[in-house]
């Protein structure tokens, strides 16, 4: 809850120091709004992990935002970090900006804290935020940050602008640069970290560059920093190898190597990160140079160094990475020998400019026919090639690229074999059913799949649906439903054959006649069952196994398998037994809704029988005493019926059904005093039960007050709902509220504005015209939330919607409206109420022409609040309006006002010439709204 508090404040300081970074998606602000108050606040916190490769903003309302891992920017992406967002950096995460800019300025109020996530933060808690050479320097700034907890900055090859930040506790130095950067910017603060300094790597400074970040010092902690060639150096000073590869590296002289050559020395001060694959080097005479490799161990940082008595040293630094990967993507692994195959390659990474040539090898060198190389082209992750098993076997196809890691896959390469499944299938087949069936391979069917022709050596007695099924790619069966028709009793074989590939012979399979089924209903000739809705319908119906129209009683249970055509209509168990050596068995059908259907009943070798069904509403039978008299309890029970069934079926509940009973339509009032559980003293029961397994209630009493007449009403939710009377009677008077925008009875204001609610007496749910004023008292019940007028006067014969309520804002929150009369207790006894929501101070467009072409205009109109708002401004309000490029985008209008009780203004404009430009539109009080135009020729 602090953190929450701590955050509305933060936001109100927002809103009212008018700085608010505003970003317009492609959906009304109302839905985004909406969608914002309607989520808990835990849900919008943000948790990030991976590259971000577009526009990415961290919103206030999305604190605190958490890292996780190696989050890293590129593809030329921009991250804005608003004021006041707290960023989290989970144990051993951190930021790298590989390619793209970051704008996070915070400001004095507000600063951008990145912090360690651990309840009990220490130095160290997490990596370095780095700033490689794809940073965009003029649009890349960090202001008024707080900094701690980690492993400090790192500049490479980069110039950020760095101003007004506090690194605070650190276990690396605040920042460290190498010699080819150029940071600038003032007001650095550092204090608690290894070193309270910009640490410089040592080396050569062979281009221009610019130390000018002031604050704290610049500390080259060992060896010396020099200007121009080195006498020795090593090239590049700073590289990257993957984990598990080499790369090439080279020793340069000032001058050329003397007669016989120079022998430099390599060493490595972190052997288990990355080395020299050498000890020594040496350049040959007259040379400036000579090769070597390093090769990356493990992941970490090395510093590689070079030493010559007579040069002396000079070092480079080696960062060992995780490479990008290489995998197949391939979802099966067996095969079939000589049948051709897609194999998909998969980079972790995009391909960079001229795509990745994938390498591919074979294990044994005669196992696959394959292309030697595979491209990826650029920008994509996949490339997919083409592969002929040759033996029979275990195989295996390897991929290796440049600057990737390689990847292998093993496959197991066979005879292809087919083979006939009948699933479910209980020998014999029965005349007259159809069978699924499924052609199976004992591996994955190859490219464009493998067709399969089917025959029948008896087509007599049984027949396919298709002469040809095809496997899909890269599966292993096919299952089609009806695939074989038993037509009559017989015997016949099913042969599969395909291209390449061996027959194969299934069955002979046997069909025999079948067996039917018959439906029976107590009473009903024909049979028709009728079940009352939510009833049970327990006897009365049976089904009867026959052959040849003639009962058939046989050793073994049949298993019929039971199902309501229309499920919403009617329910009945899956399956029921008819039990050995008997003929037939009762079959229970309970209704569910009003209407007609069919129940099927269908039994392994016999054909569908269906028994007509009809859901009708149970007839409620009062059981009530002849006379009722004022000193004498009347007894009362609720039975239910279905008179259409007859006698021949008992319907009972499935559960207990609870009800209640309502005295309505009492005249004079009161005529009836209470209802109780028994004829004499007992409770009060205005609730009675049908217990499950029964048809009617338990018994109830009702006992008078007065003389009068009475109905009486039995209500059971989604089940029962009889009258032997009239309705409940309620307050006939009330008040009603209307928001006269949406035709609701809610409303939404904007902090610091009003809205109107209209307010109007009803009577039974509708308008009144009253004929005497009403007094009405009026009060937000969460003052501090809204406010409006204390009380009103409802004039006689008002009419709908002649009557408006200002309701004012006056900070974001949730409350409600309550009204009560003044005077007229008798018929407006209750406080009314309607819900309000007062929204934070925005502005947001109703619509606006986002592209015109030159000469043409475009309109927009701007809300208070955004779109769908009715919130206006008491009094009058000054606007700006402008334009960033009016020389492309030129305002037609000179909107200087907003008027008096308006929610929206509009403006338009005209394209000027190509390009794209900006609206911001200001108002006091209000964040500014700002979007781009687009100007086509």
């Amino acid at each position: 809850m602090r953190f929450i508090d701590s955050l509305v404040r933060t936001m109100a300081r927002k809103v009212e120091g008018g700085n608010r970074f505003t970003s317009i998606q492609n959906v009304t602000f109302a839905v985004f709004l909406a969608l914002w108050l309607a989520t808990p606040f835990a849900a919008r916190a943000l948790t990030v992990s991976g590259t971000l490769t577009v526009d990415t903003v961290w919103a206030i309302s999305q604190s605190p935002v958490t890292l996780q891992g190696n989050v890293t920017l590129d593809q030329d992406a921009t991250l804005t970090i608003e004021p006041g967002v707290q960023v989290r950096m989970e144990p051993a995460a951190s930021f790298t900006l590989r390619q793209g800019a970051v704008h996070a300025v915070g400001t004095v109020a507000q600063p951008i804290v990145v912090t360690s996530a651990s309840a009990n933060p220490a130095a160290g808690d997490w990596g370095e935020w780095r700033f490689l050479a794809g940073t965009r320097g003029p649009q890349t700034r960090l202001e008024h940050m707080r900094i701690e907890y980690g492993s400090g900055l790192v500049v490479e090859k980069s110039s950020p602008r760095l101003s007004h930040l506090a690194i605070h506790r650190h276990s690396g130095p605040a920042i460290r640069m190498d010699l080819e950067s150029s940071p600038s910017g003032q007001g650095l603060s550092a204090e608690g970290n290894l070193y309270n300094a910009i640490v410089v790597t040592p080396g050569t400074v062979r281009t221009q560059v610019s130390w000018g970040l002031t604050g704290i010092p610049y500390l080259v902690r060992q060896g010396l920093v020099e200007i121009g060639q080195a006498p020795l150096a090593i090239e590049p000073s700073r590289i990257e190898v993957g984990g598990g590869t080499t790369a090439p590296m080279r020793v340069v002289l000032a001058n050329p190597a003397p007669a016989g050559g120079r022998v430099v020395g390599l060493s490595s001060n972190s052997s288990g990160v990355a080395a020299a694959t050498t000890a020594n080097v040496t350049v040959p005479e007259g040379a400036a140079s000579a090769d070597f490799e390093v090769r990356g161990l493990s992941v970490g940082n090395a510093v590689l160094t070079a030493n010559s008595p007579e040069l002396g040293s000079a070092q480079a630094r080696v960062s060992v990475v995780q490479l990008p990967s290489i995998g197949f993507a391939s979802p099966f692994f067996r095969i079939g020998r000589g049948l051709p195959y897609a194999i998909k390659l998969n980079l972790s990474l995009p391909a960079p400019a001229g795509g990745v040539a994938v390498r591919l090898g074979v294990e044994p060198s005669n196992a696959f026919d394959v292309p030697a190389t595979v491209l990826v082209p650029e920008g994509s992750t996949e490339g997919i090639f083409t592969a002929r098993s040759l033996i029979v076997g275990s195989v295996r196809l390897t991929a290796q690229a440049p600057g990737h890691q390689g990847a292998s896959r093993g496959f197991e390469s066979e005879v292809t074999k087919l083979r006939l499944e009948l699933p479910g299938l209980q020998s014999p087949m029965v005349a007259g059913f159809d069978y699924a069936g499924a052609v199976h391979l004992e591996h994955a069917a190859p490219l464009g799949g493998l067709v399969v022709k089917l025959t029948s050596s008896n087509t007599s007695v049984l027949s396919l649906a298709s002469s040809e099924v095809t496997v899909p790619e890269g599966q292993t069966f096919v299952q089609q439903s009806g695939l074989l028709r038993a037509l009559a009793k017989g015997q016949s074989e099913v042969t599969l054959s395909a291209a390449s590939v061996d027959d194969a012979k299934f069955g002979p399979f046997d069909v025999r006649s079948p067996t039917t089924l018959k439906w029976a209903v107590y009473g009903q000739d024909p049979a028709k069952a009728w079940v009352g809705r939510q009833l049970l319908m327990t006897s009365g119906i049976t089904i009867t196994r026959q052959r040849d129209g003639v009962d058939l009683q046989e050793g073994a249970p049949l298993q019929v398998q039971l199902r309501c055509q229309n499920e919403a209509v009617c329910s009945v168990q899956s399956s029921i037994s008819i039990p050995a050596w008997a003929t037939s068995v009762t079959v229970p059908i309970r209704g569910l809704a009003v209407g007609e259907t069919m129940v099927e009943a269908q039994a392994v070798g016999s054909t569908s029988t269906f028994l007509p069904v009809q859901v009708v509403e149970p007839v409620v039978d009062w059981g009530l005493s002849d006379r009722h008299y004022v000193s004498l309890r009347r007894y009362l029970s609720i039975c239910l019926s279905v008179p259409q069934a007859g006698w021949g079926g008992s319907q009972e509940v499935v559960e207990d059904w609870p009800v209640t009973l309502l005295l309505e339509e009492q005249n004079p009032a009161g005529t009836i005093a209470a209802i109780y559980d028994s004829g004499e003293n007992g409770a009060v029961a205005h609730q009675t039960r049908i217990p499950q397994g029964a048809n009617c209630s338990e018994s109830r009493y009702i006992a008078a007050a007065q003389r009068g007449k009475y109905r009486i009403r039995a209500q059971s939710p989604d089940r029962l709902n009889a009258i032997s009377g009239v309705q409940t009677v309620f307050g006939d008077r009330g008040l009603i509220f209307k928001n006269w925008n949406t035709e609701g009875s809610s409303l939404s204001v904007v902090q610091g504005f009003s809205a109107d609610m209209g307010i109007l007496p009803d009577y039974q749910g509708s308008w009144e015209s009253i004929p005497q004023p009403l007094t009405v008292r009026l009060r937000c019940v969460d003052g501090t939330v809204c406010s409006t007028p204390s009380e009103i006067i409802v004039p006689a014969g008002s009419e709908w919607g002649s009557l408006a309520v200002p309701v004012t804002g006056i900070r974001p929150g949730a409350t409600e409206i309550e009204a009560t009369v003044v005077g007229d207790v008798a018929n407006y006894p209750d406080a009314y109420t309607a819900p309000v929501v007062v929204d934070e101070r925005k502005l947001g467009f109703q619509f606006y022409t986002e592209t015109v072409r030159i000469g043409e205009v475009g309109q927009a109109q701007v809300c208070i609040g955004g779109a769908g708002h009715t919130s206006y401004s008491p009094t009058p309000m000054t606007v700006s309006i402008t334009s960033s490029a009016p020389s492309m985008l030129r305002l037609e209008d000179d909107v200087s006002e907003w008027p008096t009780r308006e929610s929206c203004i509009a403006m338009s404009y005209r394209g000027i010439a190509s390009g794209t430009a900006a609206l911001t539109i200001t108002v006091p009080g209000l964040s500014p709204l700002t979007q781009t135009v687009e100007v086509r020729p």
